[in-house]
C-alpha cells in the first residue's frame, strides 16, 4: 500500500547562513526499513534540487519512489549528512513510521563539510577518491538550494568541479628533468620540473634547455587521465665541440644539409673527413613497383647506422611505400631527418658524442 511522505521545509537563520531545516518521512516492514526509507527520502529531496520553501509530496513504497515524483535517488549522498536525527518509530496500520530530520545547524554543518572535501589535495586522490569528490560536488550543488547564499556557494562548487573534471580526464604529467635548472616549454608555455601539471589528451611540442647543456626539443602525446613521468637527462656541452662523420648513398647535399641542420642544433660539427668522433651512415634502398601514368613508383628503405669506437651502436630503418620520382627527394628528406631526430632524442645520446678519433673509411 502506497504511503504519502510530506516534507516540510522550514527557513532559518544559523549564524550568518541563512539555511532551510529538512524532514523527511519513511515507511518500512521494520524499524530499520522505515528509518532507511526516511533517510533516503532525506536524500532524494536534496537531490532533487527544491527551489522554493513550499512543502513537497511524493509517494514511495519500500526504497522505490513512482514515476511521477521524478526526483533522482543519490545513494552514495546518505553518508554525506551531517547531524541528522530521527523520530521514535510508531506503527501505521501494518508499517511503520520514521521521521528523519536534518536542523538547521545540520544542513550548515553538512554544506561546511561537503566543501571542505573538495579542496583536498586533488594530486594526492586516486581516481576512485576524484569521482567519489564529484558526487560530493553534486550533492554541495543540491543542498546549497537550501541556503539563502544559494548563488555563491553554487559557483565555488562548479568551478571546483571542473577542476576535478580536469583532474579525472587530463593527463597528469611530472618533468623529472636533468638538471633540475632546465626550462620546460611545452607549446609555448612554461612548466615547473619536479611538479604535477595537467594536460588535455592531446599532442604537444616541447623543447628542454639549460645553460650548459644542449637543448632538446620534439613532440610527445598524453592520454586521457593517464600518469606520467617524462624524464629527460640533457647532454653537458663539452669543452671542445664534438663532430660526426656522415656519409649518405649518393653523397646528396641535400640530404646531408637536413642532417647538419638538426645536429646543428644539438651543437654537434659535421666533420669535413672521415677520421672524427663519430658517424652517421645513412643506406637508401629505392626498389621499382610499378609505374602509373608514365611515373614510375618505388618502394624506399631508408637505415642509419649510428658508429662509435668502430662500433655500431644502433641501426634504425624508415620504409616509404609508392613513392613517385617527383616526391622522391622530400620524402627521402623527411625520413633521413626522422631518423637524425630520433638518435637524437633517445636517452644514451650522450655516449654517441664521445672523444675518440676513428678512421670510419678504413671500413
Amino acid at each position: 500500500m502506497y504511503k504519502t511522505l510530506r516534507i516540510a521545509l522550514l527557513f532559518l537563520l544559523f549564524g550568518t547562513w541563512a539555511v532551510a531545516a529538512i524532514q523527511a518521512i519513511g515507511y518500512g516492514a521494520s524499524e530499520s526499513s522505515a528509518k532507511k526509507a526516511a533517510l533516503s527520502e532525506l536524500s532524494n529531496m536534496v537531490s532533487s534540487n527544491v527551489k522554493s520553501n513550499l512543502s513537497s509530496t511524493t509517494t514511495l513504497k519500500g526504497d522505490k519512489v513512482t514515476k511521477d515524483a521524478q526526483i533522482a535517488l543519490n545513494v552514495a549522498s546518505h553518508s554525506y549528512f551531517q547531524g541528522v536525527t530521527y523520530s521514535d518509530p510508531v506503527m501505521e496500520g501494518s508499517e511503520y513510521k520514521v521521521t528523519a530530520f536534518l536542523d538547521e545547524v545540520g544542513v550548515a554543518n553538512t554544506l561546511a563539510y561537503l566543501r571542505k572535501e573538495l579542496y583536498k589535495e586533488l594530486e594526492k586522490l586516486t581516481r576512485n577518491d576524484l569521482e567519489e569528490l564529484l558526487n560530493k560536488a553534486q550533492m554541495a550543488y543540491a543542498l546549497a538550494n537550501f541556503s539563502l547564499q544559494k548563488e555563491s556557494i553554487q559557483s565555488d562548487v562548479k568551478a571546483r568541479e571542473a577542476q576535478i573534471q580536469e583532474y579525472l580526464t587530463f593527463a597528469k604529467v611530472t618533468f623529472n628533468v636533468t638538471p633540475a635548472t632546465a626550462t620546460i616549454v611545452v607549446n609555448d608555455t612554461v612548466y615547473e620540473p619536479y611538479k604535477t601539471h595537467l594536460f588535455a589528451p592531446k599532442e604537444y611540442t616541447f623543447t628542454m634547455s639549460a645553460e650548459g647543456y644542449y637543448s632538446e626539443e620534439g613532440r610527445i602525446s598524453f592520454g586521457r587521465g593517464e600518469t606520467r613521468t617524462v624524464v629527460k637527462e640533457l647532454v653537458k656541452v663539452s669543452a671542445e665541440r664534438p663532430k660526426v662523420f656522415v656519409q649518405i648513398e649518393g653523397n646528396s647535399a641535400q640530404f646531408t644539409n637536413s642532417v647538419a641542420s638538426l645536429l646543428l642544433k644539438y651543437g654537434v660539427d659535421i666533420a669535413s673527413s672521415a677520421v672524427a668522433t663519430n658517424a652517421l651512415i645513412f643506406a637508401i634502398d629505392k626498389q621499382y613497383k610499378t609505374e602509373v601514368n608514365g611515373m614510375a613508383v618505388y618502394d624506399v628503405t631508408v637505415t642509419m647506422r649510428a658508429y662509435k669506437e668502430r662500433s655500431q651502436t644502433m641501426v634504425k630503418q624508415v620504409k616509404r611505400a609508392n613513392i613517385v620520382d617527383a616526391n622522391y627527394n622530400e620524402k627521402v628528406d623527411a625520413a633521413i631527418k626522422a631518423l637524425t631526430q630520433y638518435m637524437l632524442q633517445k636517452s644514451d645520446m650522450k655516449s654517441f658524442i664521445g672523444n675518440e678519433r676513428v678512421n670510419y673509411n678504413a671500413q
